[in-house]
């Protein structure tokens, strides 16, 4: 019972801590919102000019920066990674951290590798056409997953404060303009043929 009390401890403090991290500073949370909702519309107005499962794939991509529209002042992602670290408190491995950490991010990296195979199994034509989105996509959602985790080790190769925004602001919003390069192309540019629907 001791252990699922601790485990309870850790969670609610978790949500504390996850709460304090709720809301971007007014500027660069501003520029993420405004930038993932036209992203995301653009994107869907795409998928329409698509066909078969392509544009279930721009469909996907389309929804997945409507949700980030939302989590860029709520970042839901970071939940895990406030309870982890109550946990570590609570259990008394706080100082043991970092290689947990390490262990983390090698497992989300390859649960997000098979997620990953998995789609370009089922989209490879589609992601060859797409290359452009699914690339921005990756990494805007990349990097909203690395803030999240803010491992001390590699953060040098991201941080640097630039006006409102740090070095990984501006990679992900890098993402989100190659995402809505590719939107505005398809957009603008011939519908998918009708026998390309790979």
């Amino acid at each position: 019972m001791g252990d699922l009390g601790t485990i309870a401890e850790a969670a609610a403090c978790g949500i504390r801590d996850w709460m304090d991290l709720w809301g971007d500073p007014p500027i660069s949370g501003t520029v993420f919102m405004a930038s993932y909702l036209a992203a995301a519309l653009l994107i869907l107005s795409g998928a329409r000019r698509s066909a078969g499962r392509e544009r279930t794939l721009w469909r996907i991509c389309g929804f997945l920066f409507l949700f980030q529209v939302v989590n860029t002042h709520l970042d839901a992602h970071a939940l895990i990674f406030t309870t982890g670290r109550c946990l570590a408190h609570a259990q008394g491995w706080y100082q043991d951290r970092h290689a947990v950490q390490t262990l983390a991010v090698i497992g989300l990296t390859s649960v997000v590798g098979l997620i990953l195979l998995a789609i370009a199994i089922r989209f490879f034509r589609s992601i060859l056409r797409s290359f452009m989105l699914v690339l921005g996509v990756s990494i805007a959602l990349g990097f909203t997953v690395l803030k999240g985790i803010n491992l001390h080790g590699i953060e040098a190769y991201y941080a640097g404060q630039y006006g409102p925004f740090r070095g990984a602001d501006l990679i992900e919003l890098s993402g989100i303009a190659l995402a809505l390069l590719a939107a505005l192309i398809r957009r603008f540019g011939p519908r998918t043929p009708a026998g390309l629907t790979g």
